[in-house]
């Protein structure tokens, strides 16, 4: 990309606003991954707000809402730490731009520690560097951080890792068929094990920077360092997980986002038909050819203007 290297910035931007922009320009036949081009990193202010909260509470500022609970509304936050943003221009694109670099800027000043560790995670290849590693990390929710120990990548998806809750002794759990260990992977309530995605700036930190930050009935780092050599030595989970892994998802239709990566993008225009807002339009053979030609014709005059591609959806 022309402009790349580059961190793009939002706010609930990764959960909400790139869906929205992604889902846009696949009906519209453009690059849907253009905020994940080579050289492009994704931070969300929000995240990295939450992570200061959990980890340097005293550091920032979070106001109530009007029912009383802590508010995370970027307008609520900014104003409650000296950022002007006035409610009448909250929505407001620009607006909501300017207030969201001011308040990515505070959070540097005052939790400079936590924002580059937060920072590291806007790729990809940061969480799975660590989940990769032979010691426990800290994976961050919405109000709690919890001890893991990374397993393995998703068969299905690269960007997408099994880790293991270590506050839940595993030996409940290691000696599981695939289909025990699949029930887990989408158990109400606690789950022993589950997958997370790396490529969504993941609220991942070592022992070190985030252990202070567990509960008050954590048990000791022992405890949680010998779980996560028993979970990582025991091959036969490992093997049952994989093929619980693989088995996901096989009962739903397959996403056309695939066929998008491959056929949008390349130096042949590709005649195939494709769903198109959860509706396929293979009966309509003139239509659907000239919409697969230009497709791909958009897709590679946008590539030759921007430098960007769709990636392959391990890449995401």
């Amino acid at each position: 990309s022309a402009w790349a290297p580059a961190t793009i910035l939002t706010y609930n931007g990764l959960r909400f606003d790139e869906e929205v922009l992604r889902h846009a320009f696949f009906t519209h036949l453009l690059p849907p991954y253009a905020t994940q081009g080579p050289g492009l990193k994704r931070a969300d202010v929000l995240v990295m707000l939450r992570v200061v909260r959990l980890l340097e509470p005293g550091t920032i500022t979070i106001p109530s809402g009007e029912s009383g609970k802590p508010s995370l509304k970027l307008g609520d936050v900014c104003r409650a730490n000296g950022i002007a943003l006035h409610e009448d221009d909250a929505h407001d694109a620009m607006a909501d731009a300017r207030a969201t670099l001011a308040l990515f800027k505070h959070l540097r000043e005052v939790a400079p520690t936590t924002m580059a560790l937060m920072l590291a995670n806007a790729h990809k290849s940061g969480p799975q560097a660590m989940l990769a590693g032979d010691d426990p990390v800290l994976l961050g929710g919405m109000t709690a951080m919890v001890p893991v120990i990374g397993i393995a990548p998703s068969p299905r998806n690269g960007a997408a890792w099994a880790v293991a809750d270590l506050s839940v002794d595993p030996a409940t759990y290691l000696d599981g068929t695939p289909e025990e260990i699949a029930a887990l992977l989408t158990a109400k309530g606690q789950r022993p094990i589950r997958t997370v995605r790396t490529n969504v700036q993941l609220i991942l930190v070592g022992w070190e920077h985030g252990a202070h930050a567990l509960p008050v009935d954590r048990l000791d780092d022992a405890v949680y360092r010998q779980r996560a050599v028993q979970i990582r030595d025991h091959v036969g989970f490992r093997k049952n997980l994989l093929l619980a892994l693989a088995g996901q998802y096989a009962d739903q239709e397959p996403s056309p986002e695939p066929a998008l990566a491959r056929n949008l993008v390349g130096s042949t225009p590709r005649l195939r038909c494709w769903p198109v807002q959860g509706r396929t339009v293979d009966g309509l053979r003139q239509p659907a050819d000239v919409l697969g030609c230009a497709g791909a014709s958009l897709a590679r005059g946008a590539g030759q203007r921007t430098g960007l591609a769709a990636p392959s959806p391990d890449d995401r």
